[in-house]
């Protein structure tokens, strides 16, 4: 059995944190807020991640301003493959708040047939009425759905009143429920193992009602079941039973707890990052919704820390996870082709990092691999009955938190 030292925890300085987060709550600065770059595998400056900071803080920009506002004929943002704008796509005049906020940012304004909402409310419509769907998605330009349907059902019609791409094929997905020696306070990005399977910790989330703290993994990994840490053996807490139980499967999401309301000392809000026995990390500082076309990282503890060349493909995506619809979500895709997540990533965080991993923003978990993307692993050694693929889906963390009736938790906020 290979063993690990004891992993000790370095705290990454705050300063830069606390003004990023102050410039962002106040609405101002919004090109400069997030234009820290982003590392790549090699711990360097991806220049692609780099360039898309301000894009992606317009569009974060963009989302608060529609949900504070409860704006409608929002359809999506999309980032220019040259990296110079955000394409906005909206159903309906555009409203003056929103022509005020981009008014001297790099946004293009393009018009849809449909908003978000309508696409959503008829994905999820199209799926509980036909059991043959087994994936729903949006165009690329929000103009209609995309459905994927099983073949043996190819008889049967699907009907929509919004334009429909249907393709009857059977997908083939499987949940990655497979660093490692983790101490109190316990962080993001852990190695975690029950008697039966092994995932990964995605965030520190606390609950709206009684402020009990916990930290996020997959929900396949398994509700009700104990975890501790890879090696060592020590207690980082059970995964809740949720009442109902559909609730946590639609978002294959679940908190791990101690039982313990803020504060405490049983998590702390930061994810590791870096290689599988990384021992650095980085605060977690806000969470946002995914933009297609931009480039993010994943953190699944097995395989460590993979940013360069992951490309968001597809936004608003549901799967059938363990025979429940899930999402919304996103689908990640890395374009060289090595690894992205494999077995025991599954929960493990979708991030930005800010200059020098000075802070992480969170966008979703690791929940699903299309095992037509086999590739060899990297990551751990020694980790048994492991494969790794090159793209995964992933459930919007905010959707999460909403659905677990959570917030996130920040150095500011737990």
């Amino acid at each position: 059995m290979m063993r690990v030292g004891r992993l000790r925890k370095i705290f990454t300085t705050l300063l830069a944190v606390l003004v990023a987060g102050t410039v962002l709550a106040l609405g101002i600065g919004i090109s400069s807020a997030l234009a820290a770059g982003i590392p790549s595998d090699s711990s360097s400056l991806d220049p692609v991640m780099q360039a898309q900071a301000p894009l992606l803080a317009a569009s974060n920009a963009i989302d608060a301003l529609v949900e504070s506002a409860h704006l409608t004929g929002y359809s999506g943002a999309v980032i220019e493959p040259t990296n110079d704008a955000l394409d906005l796509y909206w159903n309906g005049p555009v409203p003056s708040q929103v022509a005020r906020l981009i008014q001297g940012l790099p946004v293009r304004l393009l018009a849809a047939p449909y908003s978000l909402a309508e696409l959503d409310s008829e994905q999820r419509r199209l799926m509980s009425v036909y059991p043959a769907i087994e994936e729903t998605g949006v165009l690329a330009d929000f103009s209609g759905i995309t459905v994927t349907a099983d073949p043996a059902m190819s008889a049967l019609p699907i009907v929509s009143t919004i334009k429909t791409s249907v393709n009857y094929v059977h997908k083939s997905y499987v949940p990655l429920a497979g660093r490692f020696y983790d101490t109190h306070p316990f962080w993001g990005g852990d190695a975690i193992l029950s008697s039966t399977t092994y995932c990964s910790f995605g965030f520190e989330i606390a609950h709206n009602g009684d402020n009990t703290s916990g930290v996020t993994t997959a929900n396949h990994c398994g509700e009700g079941v104990a975890w501790k840490t890879y090696y060592g053996g020590t207690s980082v807490g059970a995964s809740v039973t949720c009442n109902p139980v559909t609730v946590c499967e639609s978002v294959d999401a679940v908190p791990v707890t101690l039982g313990h309301a803020l504060p405490n000392s049983d998590y702390q809000p930061y994810i590791y990052y870096g290689a599988w026995n990384a021992t650095t990390g980085s605060p977690v500082i806000a969470s946002a919704n995914p933009v297609l076309n931009a480039n993010v990282c994943t953190n699944g503890a097995y395989t460590g820390t993979s940013c360069s060349t992951n490309t968001v493909t597809a936004v608003n995506q549901y799967e059938i996870i363990d025979g429940v619809q899930a999402g919304p979500g996103f689908w990640i895709t890395k374009t060289n082709h090595a690894d992205l997540a494999g077995n025991g990533d599954s929960g493990g965080g979708i991030v930005t990092f800010g200059t020098n991993f000075s802070s992480a923003t969170a966008y979703g978990e690791i929940n699903l691999a299309d095992t037509t993307t086999g590739t060899t692993c990297s990551g751990a050694p020694n980790i048994p009955n492991r494969a790794c693929f090159y793209r995964i889906f992933s459930v919007n963390f905010n959707s999460i938190l909403s659905t677990l009736g959570s917030y996130l938790c920040t150095p500011a906020k737990c």
